[in-house]
């Protein structure tokens, strides 16, 4: 379940910082309600565009459209597979393209404020996904251009957003395990390019539960009942030094940072546990262990920017969608177990 292949996997990170469980309803689950569809605050706008492809996948065509003429393309999961039939426009307004590339999947196309979404017309729903006001104005201020190839895991996704963007954006299993279709998008704002993912993923907004601060931002299905703080020690028995210790700044990336961490990010596999701990420990210049029980739990991959010690133990074992998990200071010792 946690080691689903990654296919091809493309990327065009080039971030500024400007200021679920819908595992695959393709295969007999029921698609989202059909809702009316949201307008966008802002309707993609792009260039006339020249372009051209053989017969082909729709993930091929919508890959070579974004390496050729950019813009803004975001195909549901599921999609990829579907032919286009040989195509060559010249000087055709943006909207027709993807008109194009929608029926010729039986698809419908749907401007959002920098993309066309792609999609079959159950799914409608998912226009509705929306992060207006959920998120930090520290979040808030992001943009990126990014690439993402179909098939790719979501955690990989936000594990590469948070080391292009230098934050933490971490997702919980029933999230973290959903794939994205073929997307591309020029430089828009995170929240515009964290709603494209979402939709592209099958994952409804009334599904997802946002919790952002300055430090990080969690995306967690509404299924997922661990608490926002899982330490057990009793914060009144812990030492000043030992809270210092909690809120000491960390850089961390699991399952362990790559000579390219970009690369790294959107190729890092679940590990277990027990694989991670001595990565972690040199990351926190901490020793962190685990009961031998939770040894061979999956752990997805992420990253996390200039976040304390006790957020990074957090946003780890909340991860995991039970209340069943926590951590425990001893001495200098942040041991994992169950409560």
């Amino acid at each position: 379940m946690f080691l689903r292949r990654l296919t091809h996997v493309s990327l065009a990170v080039a971030v500024a910082v400007l200021g679920a469980c819908a595992k695959d309803r393709q295969h007999g689950k029921k698609p989202p309600d059909k809702a009316p569809a949201a307008a966008p605050t802002a309707v993609a706008t792009f260039p006339k565009v020249s372009f051209a492809h053989e017969t082909g996948p729709l993930g091929d065509v919508v890959r070579k459209l974004g390496q050729d003429a950019g813009g803004g393309i975001v195909a549901l999961s599921g999609l990829e597979e579907r032919t286009v039939a040989a195509l060559s426009v010249a000087h055709e307004p943006y909207a027709s393209l993807a008109k194009q590339l929608a029926d010729a999947v039986e698809c419908k196309a749907s401007p959002l404020s920098h993309a066309y979404f792609i999609y079959p017309a159950p799914y409608e729903g998912l226009l509705q996904v929306s992060l207006e006001g959920r998120l930090h104005e520290h979040f808030a201020a992001m943009s990126a251009a990014v690439a993402f190839g179909a098939k790719t895991r979501l955690a990989n996704v936000f594990a590469v957003l948070s080391e292009s963007l230098g934050t933490t954006i971490v997702a919980d299993n029933y999230i973290a395990e959903t794939t994205c279709g073929e997307m591309f998008m020029d430089k828009a704002p995170l929240q515009a390019v964290l709603e494209a993912v979402l939709m592209s993923a099958r994952i409804p907004a009334q599904e997802i539960a946002i919790d952002c601060t300055e430090e990080y931002l969690f995306i967690a299905s509404l299924r997922n009942t661990a608490p926002k703080t899982v330490l057990l020690s009793d914060e009144n028995s812990l030492s000043a030094e030992q809270k210092a210790e909690l809120d000491r700044v960390v850089d961390v990336v699991v399952p362990e940072r790559g000579e390219n961490p970009v690369q790294t990010a959107f190729a890092a596999k679940p590990a277990p546990l027990r694989s991670v701990l001595t990565p972690l420990t040199q990351q926190m210049n901490m020793e962190v262990a685990a009961k031998k029980a939770l040894a061979e739990v999956p752990i997805n991959p992420c990253t996390m920017h200039k976040v304390r010690i006790r957020t990074a133990m957090d946003l780890l074992i909340r991860q995991w969608p039970l209340a069943n998990f926590g951590y425990e200071l001893n001495d200098k010792q942040l041991l994992i177990r169950p409560r």
